[in-house]
C-alpha cells in the first residue's frame, strides 16, 4: 500500500524531472529577457517542502 509520503515523493521526482528537461532552460531564458522572476512557479517547490518534512530532510526543507 503507498503511503501519503510515498505519492509525494513520487510526484515530486516525477515533476522535477519534467522541469529540468522542459521548463528549467526556458524558465531561465524567459527570466534573463524579461530581467524579471514574475510568473515564476512555486507549486515546485512547495512539493519538494513537502516531500523534505514527510522524509525529515533538512537539506530539502531549507534549499
Amino acid at each position: 500500500m503507498l503511503t501519503i509520503a510515498a505519492v509525494i515523493g513520487f510526484l515530486t521526482v516525477a515533476l522535477s524531472i519534467l522541469v529540468k528537461v522542459i521548463g528549467f532552460p526556458d524558465q531561465i531564458r524567459k527570466n534573463f529577457k524579461r530581467k524579471s522572476t514574475e510568473g515564476l512557479s512555486t507549486y515546485f517547490y512547495v512539493l519538494w517542502t513537502t516531500h523534505g518534512f514527510f522524509q525529515k530532510d533538512r537539506v530539502l526543507i531549507l534549499g
